[in-house]
């Protein structure tokens, strides 16, 4: 009798626990769904050579996806006969920030050779070096999404432009007329095309972009 009687009490006791482990698990999961989807940031690493020592805020991390508090953070990449690299990174809340870097190695490009892997995320970054550099360009200057121009239809102008040395801004803005006319149209004049240019260049330029920029007209050599 004693034994039905304290396996009840057992059974009782999880009936009572049950709920309660259920509603923390819930909890856990719904914190952890919070803080991965509505609160964190994300920082994507993916670094050659993959076994290089990846410090962020001097916690070391590796290659991957990793949910941190958004705020700045000094990356710190090295790795024994290899150029250290260190860049600051501002995360935001929800927002995922993708690292792909190569070091450099200091003696030779061995290294590289004999790890494909490492090569292949090398190729990335070079790529990914210049994907940056575009979009910090067509920020600063978002003419720059429309360039290089022809005009196609009757070919009597082209527009491009040129940036500064870092290739962080266009400096000037080139206007090339093609100077063989059409002499079966009186209005197709040298001063007509270089208008016509202009103003297209006018339509497509931002608000904040006019008078921006050094714009050169230059007139091509007819060449039939």
């Amino acid at each position: 009798m004693n034994n039905i009687l304290n396996n009840l009490s057992f059974l009782k006791n999880k009936l009572i626990l049950f709920p309660i482990i259920f509603t923390a698990i819930v909890i856990v999961v719904l914190i952890s769904w919070v803080w991965s989807n509505q609160i964190s940031g994300t920082i994507s690493l993916t670094i050659a050579p993959q076994d290089s020592k990846i410090t962020l805020n001097n916690t070391i991390y590796s290659n991957g996806d990793h949910h941190i508090w958004p705020g700045k953070y000094t990356i710190k990449i090295e790795k024994e006969g290899f150029e250290t690299k260190t860049l600051d990174v501002n995360i935001k809340s929800k927002e995922t920030k993708k690292i792909i870097l190569a070091l450099n190695q200091i003696n030779g490009d061995s290294w590289y050779k004999d790890h494909k892997k490492d090569d292949i995320i090398r190729s990335g970054a070079g790529y990914q070096a210049i994907s940056d550099k575009m979009n910090v360009l067509k920020g600063n200057s978002p003419i720059v999404s429309n360039l290089p121009y022809k005009d196609n239809l009757k070919n009597r102008f082209t527009i491009d432009y040129e940036t500064n040395i870092d290739t962080t801004r266009v400096e000037k803005i080139k206007i090339s007329i093609n100077t063989c006319l059409n002499h079966n149209s009186k209005l197709d004049t040298i001063e007509f095309r270089k208008q016509s240019a202009l103003n297209w260049l006018n339509s497509h330029l931002k608000s904040s972009e006019q008078n921006k920029y050094k714009i050169e007209v230059v007139n091509l050599n007819c060449i039939l």
